[in-house]
């Protein structure tokens, strides 16, 4: 989720958008797609949040600079 990217599922020229088909599609990075709603101006794809993403994964692995409470005795 941290590193998808809009290019993931569309592609886009002057001719217009269009959606990836879903072959195409990594299964890991369908991941990071939050909903796919078909309204009346088209197709929307969201995306999870990737700051929450990034602030997880760096929690995850150690690199958040939360403070840490430790007592000794």
């Amino acid at each position: 989720m941290a590193f998808a990217n809009i290019t993931n599922f569309v592609s886009w020229d002057e001719g217009g958008v269009r959606l990836l088909p879903p072959e195409e599609i990594d299964q890991i990075k369908l991941t990071a797609v939050q909903s796919v709603t078909s309204g009346q101006h088209g197709v929307t794809i969201r995306l999870h949040d990737k700051l929450r993403a990034v602030e997880l994964l760096a929690k995850h692995l150690g690199m958040s600079r939360e403070e840490t409470r430790v007592e000794l005795e």
